[in-house]
């Protein structure tokens, strides 16, 4: 391959203590495991299937498919940089150049462009983009995705810089120099990129195509390094192979067990199983409609899932990954992507019991900020029986996510599709061939629903991702897609949603009354909270359990307060985000088993995914969306009689500020929409949201859809697509940390050792980068139980490592309650700040 350069043997690619790895060897390593990801994860259709949406011609194809690969082969030829080799890798075979650096990937991609522009001129004009989107791959292989328009400017300078150069600093390189002129190949290629704008959204095709060579090349880049480094070979890529074992351990859950009786008894094989109890009829129901519809349809590649609250969307959504697992080959790892940490926690629950594991494993991972990479009793079972913990492997299993089942946020989803970097860019290549479930879809900001669409619909295309995207009030965000962008409809698994919707069981099942809403218009934010009271009260002393849900913490623990102030024996629980997954864990417990009479105050964290069953619920209005998931926490078994009543304490727009569905029409201020939430209407609330969300697409202001489309897209700025696509606005808010003691297992956790553990790892440079990133991953879950996230800074503090601070004395911001201590927000933020902005 690399005939062209003298002496290729002498290079080197990289150095480890008295070790060498020749640059010829490292190019094969890579080469290896390119192939080997390309094998294992079937991506050889989904490449061959890109090429040919760019090229019909068998001859043109094949150049294309070279070009693609020799990507990767020439991502570090660069390195054949005499200085890069003196002073990066001590080779004592080379001699100094002067006035040039040690960089090697410019070097890079002026080789690969000089094999290959004479050839693309003279046959394959049609390639000079591909050509250059390659370029840029190479020169960003150790950088960032940013702005190809940029990298263009800049490659005219650098490639005469580095021609002026060429006589005396590459003596060994024999490859002859373009004799075309180099501006007017970048017009040519301008124009170029011009006529792919006539293909509108379809230039999304390009977009993708870099996005995933980019993935392979860092990624094979990496494992070949670590190969090197670590003296082992990377075997396992962490897929679902087969999906048996799975299945069979699925099949002999009891809830499995039970569908399958009554679908024999549908087929007149066996009696009811659910002849009492008939919301398992209609869980059954729905888990069958929805496996026969997904059935009819395995050629699409985006579903919709839409069910009520309560009526089993998780094991329908496992039931049918499962199901196209095993219909389909090329299939081999499974996503299951949530707005919240806890549901990741626990849906991670039920995928315990659904699979028969005791604890998380390389099977199955768990992927957020809090959740260790392996837990501390793993490291001292290892350390105890002398056996070395593989820092590097458990690092790499992260990064490049190697597990078959994995559960992670919308929000590290999202930066695999949409991030900039090296690291968010290993995981890309994985989601070719998944299955993705995403659920709860209405979590996401609307404003940007429309991309969203698109985007996600050419992902599933190009990559072959099959999407299953569930809510129980989902919007149909394809119907945000042109009619003329692509004929592909996302295919709904339940035909007839109001058949489930309309049955009394969820439609009766909570009686809904809108008469707090219109007598607390009447009454100022003092008066509405007493008024709360009282009526939270008289239920309570009629041996109720109730649950009560701000849109605030601060008016959530004002309302907690006046509770406590009363001086009588209220079994009281607070719940808010401010509490950490364990506190949280206990207080869940607490509501589900307790059959006596309780009062919850909540914020919107027990919306999703929370499994308690109340008798009363009173929520402060915020989102159609959001009262829908509240009503799930009331008479959730369907046994007993419901009742919920809305209010206004807080206004939603001061929340929900660019949110369509906070609009005054759109919230239960309206009459119409007080009865589309009693009829179980989200349909026509979604045609009324959606219609707005178009009409702000098409408004000549920065949301403009073909502003975007024409700056961003066309242009290929990745910056700017990646923050268009961000799901959560940029916050300005302060990290605490407060010193205090917590007892967790009947063990106590000090904050104030936490602290300083915290520190002395960072400051640590004795271990080796994996240690220190597994170590800090494993000691965030414990800093989570102590940080609390503020928007200003108004105390003195001890202690700081970055933009976390420190304070030692925490005793007047917490109030002691029920054996926790809850943290006084109101009086920590109340008094002036001085730090503001970090």
């Amino acid at each position: 391959m690399f005939s062209f350069v003298d002496n290729f043997e002498k290079f080197y690619a990289h150095i480890s203590k008295e070790r060498v790895e020749l640059l010829k060897d490292h190019i094969y390593l890579t080469e290896k495991y390119v192939k080997k990801i390309i094998h294992e994860k079937n991506l050889e259709e989904v490449i061959n299937n890109l090429g040919h949406s760019f090229f019909k011609d068998k001859k043109d194809f094949e150049f294309w498919k070279n070009m693609f690969f020799d990507t990767i082969i020439f991502h570090d030829i660069g390195k054949i940089n005499e200085n890069f080799q003196i002073f990066k890798m001590k080779n004592k075979n080379f001699k100094k150049k002067e006035n040039f650096t040690t960089n090697h990937s410019p070097l890079s991609t002026k080789i690969y462009f000089d094999y290959y522009i004479d050839n693309v001129l003279e046959s394959h004009e049609d390639m000079l983009i591909f050509l250059f989107l390659n370029m840029y791959i190479i020169s960003k292989h150790h950088g960032s995705l940013d702005e190809f328009m940029t990298f263009l400017n800049s490659f005219l300078d650098s490639y005469e810089d580095l021609k002026d150069k060429r006589d005396s600093l590459f003596n060994l390189l024999k490859l002859d120099d373009t004799g075309e002129d180099i501006s007017q190949v970048i017009k040519w290629l301008q124009d170029s990129l011009k006529c792919f704008e006539k293909n509108d959204w379809d230039f999304l095709n390009l977009y993708i195509y870099v996005k995933l060579l980019y993935s392979l090349l860092v990624s094979a880049d990496f494992y070949s390094t670590s190969e090197f480094m670590n003296k082992s070979p990377i075997e396992d890529i962490g897929l679902l192979k087969n999906v048996n074992p799975y299945l069979d351990n699925f099949k002999n859950t009891k809830v499995f067990e039970g569908i399958n009786k009554y679908k024999n008894f549908k087929e007149n094989k066996e009696e009811n199983p659910f002849k009492n109890i008939p919301i398992n009829v209609l869980r059954s129901e729905l888990f069958l409609e929805s496996q026969y519809n997904l059935e009819k349809n395995l050629d699409s590649n985006i579903y919709f899932l839409e069910a009520p609250t309560g009526s089993g969307k998780t094991i329908c959504s496992i039931n049918l990954a499962f199901n196209l697992l095993k219909q389909n080959q090329n299939l081999n790892k499974l996503f299951y992507i949530f707005p919240f940490n806890t549901l990741v926690e626990q849906t991670g629950e039920s995928l315990k019991d659904i699979l028969g594991i005791e604890t998380y494993n390389k099977d199955v991972s768990i992927i957020n900020s809090i959740t260790p990479l392996f837990k501390e009793s793993e490291s001292e079972i290892k350390l105890e029986s002398g056996e070395k913990i593989d820092y590097e492997k458990f690092l790499l299993d992260r990064q490049f996510i190697h597990s078959p089942i994995v559960l992670t946020t919308h929000v590290n989803f999202f930066n695999y599709l949409f991030g900039l970097d090296r690291e968010s860019h290993f995981p890309l290549f994985q989601i070719a061939n998944s299955i993705v479930i995403i659920d709860e879809i209405q979590a996401y900001k609307n404003n940007i629903w429309k991309e969203i669409a698109i985007f996600l619909n050419y992902f599933s295309k190009v990559l072959n991702i099959k999407f299953i995207i569930m809510s129980a009030t989902l919007p149909k965000i394809d119907d945000l897609i042109d009619c003329s962008l692509n004929k592909t409809v996302f295919t709904p698994l339940i035909s007839n949603i109001n058949k489930y919707y309309q049955n009394e069981l969820f439609s009766k099942r909570v009686e809904i009354d809108y008469s707090f809403l219109e007598d607390l218009k009447k009454c100022d934010n003092s008066k509405k909270l007493k008024l709360l009271k009282d009526s939270v009260i008289e239920n309570y002393n009629e041996n109720k359990k109730i649950v009560v849900e701000f849109i605030k913490k601060k008016t959530a623990f004002e309302f907690f307060k006046l509770l406590l102030d009363e001086n009588i024996n209220l079994n009281l629980e607070l719940l808010t985000g401010d509490d950490n997954k364990v506190e949280r864990k206990e207080i869940i417990s607490k509501i589900k088993n307790e059959n006596s009479p309780i009062i919850l105050i909540s914020t919107q964290v027990i919306e999703a995914g929370v499994d308690i069953d109340m008798d009363v619920g009173y929520k402060n209005i915020s989102i159609l969306d959001s009262e829908e998931q509240f009503l799930g926490r009331v008479n959730r078994s369907c046994k007993k009689s419901g009742k919920v009543y809305f209010f206004e304490i807080d206004k939603p727009k001061d929340v929900y500020k660019n949110d369509v569905r906070s609009d005054y029409e759109n919230t239960l201020n309206s009459d119409k929409i007080k009865k589309i939430l009693i009829n179980k209407d989200f349909k026509e609330y979604y045609n009324q949201i959606i219609a707005s969300l178009n009409k702000e697409a098409i408004k000549m202001n920065t949301k403009n859809i073909d502003k975007f489309k024409k700056d961003s897209l066309f242009t290929l700025n990745f910056k700017n697509i990646s923050e268009r696509l961000k799901l959560i606005e940029k916050r300005e808010d302060v990290s605490i940390f407060l010193n205090r003691e917590i007892n967790i297992d009947n063990k106590t956790i000090k904050g104030y050792e936490v602290w300083h553990e915290y520190k002395e790892l960072l400051e640590n440079n004795a271990i080796s980068y994996s240690e220190k990133r597994v170590k800090l991953s494993n000691l965030m879950e414990k800093m989570d139980y102590f940080i609390y996230k503020v928007k200003t800074l108004n105390k003195s503090y001890s202690d700081n490592i970055g933009n976390i601070f420190y304070i030692e004395n925490t005793t007047d911001y917490f109030i002691e309650f029920n054996g926790k201590m809850k943290f006084n927000r109101e009086k920590f933020e109340g008094e002036k700040s001085f730090i503001e902005f970090l």
